[in-house]
């Protein structure tokens, strides 16, 4: 770099601005990528989850006696589930 010509020094100093802003974009890209990334799989998983709990239900009615809706029987405790 030669300090003592302006033109040049403000040429390189704008190409070297230039290819850091690229560089940022480019990184700032594959970050979101990822996270949209990250986002899916979760919600894949979650959408798994659901349908084999939908399922379970379905079944679980299948197996009431008829007449009987899943509506009428007991609600769990409002503590089930949770550790003691």
């Amino acid at each position: 770099m030669d300090v003592t010509d302006a033109s040049l020094t403000r040429s390189q100093v704008t190409a070297a601005i230039g290819a850091v802003n690229a560089q940022l974009r480019a990184n700032e890209q594959r970050l979101r990528q990822k996270v949209r990334g990250d986002v899916l799989e979760r919600l894949l998983k979650i959408i798994a989850e659901e349908r084999a709990k939908r399922e379970a239900r379905r079944a679980a009615a299948m197996s009431l006696p008829q007449g009987k809706a899943e509506e009428d029987m007991p609600a769990p405790p409002d503590d089930a589930g949770e550790a003691c």
